[in-house]
């Protein structure tokens, strides 16, 4: 929530790449930390 209420603040370029980069970060975690994490695997 942190991250998405900075982005918006930040502007829309900037959102998207902050938002990119969260989820590449994401995309490469271990199932077993994915799972502890507040996340659903639908979001896109």
């Amino acid at each position: 929530d942190l991250i998405n209420e900075i982005a918006t603040k930040a502007g829309k370029k900037l959102s998207a790449l902050i938002q990119r980069q969260l989820q590449q970060w994401i995309a490469v975690l271990p199932s077993y930390i994915k799972a502890c994490l507040p996340i659903s695997c639908c979001e896109s």
